[in-house]
């Protein structure tokens, strides 16, 4: 699996990011709370979903829903991969 671009909506701190990877190695770096972590967060989030202690924490700051896409290469196949997270009042 290669994985050819991130976008990220809103997650966290992270808000409307786009990043086109290159073939080979890529490498993310930043200064101190730039959003790294989150980031790879993100990445898990797309594949895997998050646990209910990890919605509250990535929910995004503006109170905006959380999502994006991830678009990767498989076996020759192109795919893109998105998920949201909506955080649901009681009542609503």
């Amino acid at each position: 699996m290669i994985i050819n671009k991130i976008h990220v909506d809103a997650f966290g701190a992270l808000k409307d990011l786009t990043l086109e990877l290159t073939d080979g190695l890529n490498i993310i770096q930043g200064e101190n709370e730039s959003g790294k972590s989150t980031l790879s967060a993100f990445i898990k989030f797309i594949f895997y979903g998050l646990d209910t202690k990890e919605r509250v924490k990535y929910f995004p700051w503006d109170g905006s829903v959380a999502g994006g896409y991830v678009k990767l290469e498989h076996e020759g196949k192109r795919y893109t991969v998105r998920r949201e997270l909506i955080l649901l009042q009681k009542g609503a």
